[in-house]
């Protein structure tokens, strides 16, 4: 199973910030942190009024490279997101990828929705292990 998690990153997204594991899923194994840039949120909110809303403000999309450059060498990815419709992260981040990146799009094995603000690293890459689990014996 070392094997299978090493080939596995977890991506814990947020609209402003992502948490990324791509070298195992044991406790304690501290993720890589993302954050989309304060320069991409104060252009953002300096021409608000001429915006289409507060859902576009996180499309970063420096934000969203940032986050491909940390999984492209991953062979499995797995998201996890929360947040409905148009206020969704990880929704956001997969229409981006399918559209400018889709042999990576190919690669995610599922999206799971999380309360990602009330889960700490320990408590996502227990989810992230159980979901493994889960696909392992179902194959």
């Amino acid at each position: 199973m070392t094997e299978m998690t090493e080939r596995l990153a977890v991506v814990a997204l947020s609209l402003a910030d992502a948490r990324i594991w791509t070298h195992g899923m044991l406790p304690h194994t501290q993720p890589q942190h993302v954050h989309i840039s304060e320069l991409h949120l104060s252009r953002h909110r300096r021409h608000e009024g001429h915006s289409s809303g507060r859902e576009d403000m996180y499309d970063d999309p420096d934000f969203y490279e940032e986050i491909i450059e940390s999984i492209k060498e991953s062979h499995e990815i797995l998201l996890f997101g929360h947040g409905k419709g148009k206020a969704s992260a990880m929704l956001k981040f997969c229409q981006y990828v399918e559209r400018k990146h889709p042999e990576i799009a190919q690669r995610f094995v599922d999206a799971l929705d999380a309360d990602l603000a009330d889960l700490t690293n320990d408590q996502i890459l227990d989810h992230a292990r159980k979901w493994q689990l889960q696909e392992l014996q179902q194959s």
